[in-house]
């Protein structure tokens, strides 16, 4: 609804002859308001044209400068249960529970509010105030902030990577290493020459797109300060990761080369634990979705090849019905 109050209003305005410049990775919204497109990639314009003229495949191959393939992921779950959920209750959720399997992507899917975000930070030891159990590889944890997480093998992306994932102001190097200070430190010193060759390793396995790896954080794209995040968390090797959003605010080929990295991450034999607001996306990487409604969850789906899942489906369960 606040979508189509924004479109309504660009309209409006457009209509007494206001001229708009529009700025979205959401490709479908741009074709609902523009007259023209123009496309850029790594700080160049790759050209204008009406809107009209082109489709959506079209401005991908501008965006990423390659025809995407589309992936269709082999799931690589194991018997192995990593994390076991039970009767978890904080302020904005209640009676959760669920086991999560070494190499399984489970999805936390729900419309806005219905607590899929409390769940994860109640996991990771961010709310104290919650109640019920976590099992650690069989094991019962008590995790009271989130570096007792850490240490039980619990990662987490956060839904909000300048606020709660980076240091901003800080090089791409320092922030790498920060999650695993111990990986830097020689005879109780820093050592700095270890920083950047781990900070070098990263930046070419993820592809971070930066001139230099002392560069500051802040001054990267939205898709190459996430890839900095995953960056820290694969230095820190949970055995758990949490990721909370893990495509919002980045492009195309960003997007998919984050799939590629959750779904290898998955393959290597992490639990992953995804809350995603995109069905597509959480359709295409999960094996299994919790759908979650007003604090509980609704319904369990399984997906992957040889399970068909419906996003209407899903949608009857995140809206109570």
């Amino acid at each position: 609804t606040e979508k189509e109050l924004l479109f309504s209003l660009i309209k409006e305005l457009t209509g007494k002859g206001v001229s708009i410049i529009y700025i979205s990775h959401m490709l479908t919204e741009v074709f609902e308001v523009a007259d023209r497109i123009t496309v850029m990639r790594d700080g160049k314009c790759q050209g204008t044209t009406n809107a009209s003229d082109i489709n959506i495949d079209e401005i991908i191959r501008m965006m990423v400068g390659r025809k995407l393939e589309k992936h269709e992921f082999e799931s690589t779950v194991r018997d192995e249960v990593v994390l076991d959920v039970k009767s978890l209750r904080g302020s904005r959720f209640h009676n959760i529970n669920f086991s999560l399997r070494k190499g399984e992507i489970l999805s936390l899917v729900g419309l806005a509010g219905a607590g899929r975000t409390e769940v994860a930070m109640a996991i990771f030891g961010a709310d104290k105030s919650c109640t019920g159990e976590i099992y650690v590889e069989g094991k019962k944890v008590q995790i009271g902030s989130p570096l007792e997480a850490i240490k039980n093998g619990i990662g987490y992306l956060p839904e909000d990577r300048k606020l709660q994932g980076l240091f901003l102001e800080m090089s791409i190097e320092e922030n790498v290493v920060s999650g695993n200070l111990k990986r830097i430190i020689k005879r109780r010193f820093i050592d700095k020459r270890r920083i950047s060759a781990i900070a070098e390793e990263y930046k070419e396995k993820l592809h971070i797109a930066a001139p230099s790896i002392k560069g500051r954080v802040i001054n990267l794209s939205g898709g190459n300060q996430q890839k900095v995040v995953i960056a820290k968390w694969l230095l820190v090797n949970p055995k758990i990761l949490i990721v909370d959003e893990p495509t919002r605010g980045v492009d195309v080929g960003a997007k998919q080369e984050i799939y590629e990295i959750l779904r290898k991450l998955a393959s290597d034999g992490t639990a992953i634990l995804m809350i995603s607001s995109e069905l597509p996306e959480a359709m295409l990487l999960s094996d299994r979705m919790l759908v979650m409604w007003n604090g509980e969850v609704t319904g369990e789906l399984r997906c992957g090849k040889g399970h068909a899942v419906e996003e209407e489906e899903i949608m009857r369960y995140a809206s109570g019905l």
